[in-house]
């Protein structure tokens, strides 16, 4: 019997299979992002026995991962980053612009907003945003949401 570890680089997903596994037996699991991370593109490396391998399969749409019974040859390591995910930020700001188009996950968000030319800011910017639509950031699959300065 060979015990399978999985390592998810920040506790940004988990990783659910069996934590062992026979000799010559075939063996599956799934790996799964947390809330506001994606599962990777690809795998940061997989071990068979200690050695480097790339006799597995790995699906990035579902996080599905397998070894064949026949490369069941010894302990398995998984290593795996789950990276954060990076929304829009689609700016409402008339006569004017704001500094950013994107926003990763966990960040605080900081922008500029710049007048046009012949355009200037409100002396009290804090009151002139109170309750308008400062900017809008959209989640992947979900409409735009609106964000208000308070």
């Amino acid at each position: 019997t060979y015990t399978v570890t999985a390592n998810i680089t920040g506790d940004h997903g988990t990783f659910t299979g069996n934590p062992s596994v026979s000799h010559g037996v075939a063996y599956s699991g799934t790996l799964k992002a947390n809330t506001g991370y994606q599962l990777p593109a690809s795998l940061d490396s997989v071990t068979i026995g200690g050695t480097a391998s790339s006799a597995y399969s790995y699906n990035a749409s579902t996080g599905a991962f397998s070894i064949a019974a026949a490369n069941v040859t010894g302990n398995i390591v998984i290593s795996a980053t789950c990276p954060a995910r990076v929304y829009n930020v689609v700016s409402n700001i008339a006569n004017g612009s704001l500094n950013i188009s994107t926003i990763t996950h966990n960040t605080k968000l900081e922008a500029t907003i710049t007048p046009n030319t012949g355009y200037h800011l409100p002396d009290d910017l804090n009151h002139y945003l109170r309750m308008k639509v400062l900017f809008h950031i959209q989640l992947p699959g979900t409409a735009l949401q609106d964000i208000y300065h308070l």
